[in-house]
């Protein structure tokens, strides 16, 4: 996957505050949700930021055929280990 950043808080606050604003919107429109209270409406919300979080930065995403992130397996390969850069490399388009 193509990661926007390595961890949670290296992630642009103009992005997140997208994310979050289309995951609020998404669930005011859905006809399911019409009587939920607001603060139910956010903790959806929350759930819907985790998997963009889970989908979108380096170290929460999951080893290919795992089911471990990649932060899990650093730290069992060694428990001082940090990733500080990275590169992605993509053939084609």
């Amino acid at each position: 996957m193509a990661p926007i950043s390595i961890d949670v808080a290296d992630c642009p606050a103009e992005v997140v505050e997208h994310e979050r604003k289309i995951a609020v919107e998404a669930m005011k429109q859905d006809p399911k949700n019409a009587n939920k209270p607001d603060a139910i409406l956010e903790k959806i919300a929350e759930g819907k930021m985790r998997k963009f979080f889970e989908e979108n930065t380096l170290l929460n995403q999951c080893v290919v055929g795992e089911k471990e992130t990649i932060a899990e397996l650093i730290k069992k390969a060694d428990k001082e280990a940090t990733v500080i850069a990275y590169k992605r490399f993509a053939l084609g388009e």
